[in-house]
């Protein structure tokens, strides 16, 4: 692959690779709602006050956490990106042909 290919490929997928482990890590138990792997980067939790007797929710989104899986994932598309081109290359560089000369008898 070209350098231009390899680019470009990392364009795409890099943001699809984090969608990709955003929903995998998804996790949503009986009160809470996750996203993020390694970091938990947004949270739901629902609950209730036994004093009081209201529900309520809260929200939660760490910004440095966010950046950190996104980094993650750009980390572990690189290494997708490379070793496809690298197994891509190998395969070009293996193959070559020949020609056998007949004669005439």
């Amino acid at each position: 692959m070209t350098r231009r290919k390899i680019i470009l490929t990392y364009l795409w997928l890099a943001p699809l690779m984090f969608g990709l482990i955003t929903l995998v890590s998804y996790d949503n138990d009986i009160d809470d709602i996750r996203f993020g792997f390694p970091e938990t980067f947004y949270s739901k939790t629902y609950g209730m006050s036994l004093i009081t007797g209201q529900t309520g929710y809260a929200i939660s989104f760490r910004i440095w956490d966010f950046l950190r899986d996104f980094g993650f994932a750009l980390i572990v598309t690189l290494l997708v990106v490379l070793v496809y081109a690298r197994f891509k290359k190998k395969k070009g560089t293996g193959r070559r042909i020949i020609k056998i000369k007949r004669t005439n008898q």
